[in-house]
């Protein structure tokens, strides 16, 4: 297989986030409704030099074939960890070693994060079944959220 690299998305890379990330709320039986809100909440909240959240695109050929979202967050008892919200590879690209290589540059980009923390839907087979393959824990505490 060609190499694949790892770079932080740019602005240009809209049309693709955007793809991806519909595929992601898919993947879980949610959609994405109202595109333009989600655009503009991208835009502020993951470019510039004070983005809450960064974005990183693995490409193959001058493709993007892999997308990864994610933001800093802190537990007292480990220190500082990262938020995995979306991992998303294209569906023929699937297998191929794409989300090793995302994680992989989660590591190398943030070498002080002790871990890197996310939740995946519960039929979600697919991704359960590759994170434990990586080496990842299922944790023993379940996931709530509250809208603020």
């Amino acid at each position: 297989m060609e190499k694949v690299s790892v770079r932080h998305a740019r602005k240009s890379d809209e049309q693709f986030i955007l793809v991806a990330l519909g595929g992601v709320a898919q993947s879980s039986r949610q959609r994405v409704s109202d595109r333009n809100g989600l655009v503009q909440r991208l835009r502020k909240d993951c470019f510039g030099s004070r983005a809450k959240a960064k974005i990183l695109i693995a490409t193959l050929k001058g493709q993007n074939v892999g997308l990864m979202l994610y933001s800093p967050s802190y537990f007292a008892l480990k220190g500082l960890s990262l938020w995995v919200s979306q991992l998303y590879v294209v569906k023929e690209m699937r297998g191929k070693g794409i989300a090793e290589k995302l994680w992989s540059a989660l590591s190398k980009r943030n070498p002080q994060a002790t871990y890197a923390h996310w939740a995946a839907d519960k039929e979600n087979k697919p991704a359960q079944k590759h994170f434990k393959r990586m080496g990842a824990e299922q944790g023993k505490y379940l996931y709530f959220y509250k809208k603020l």
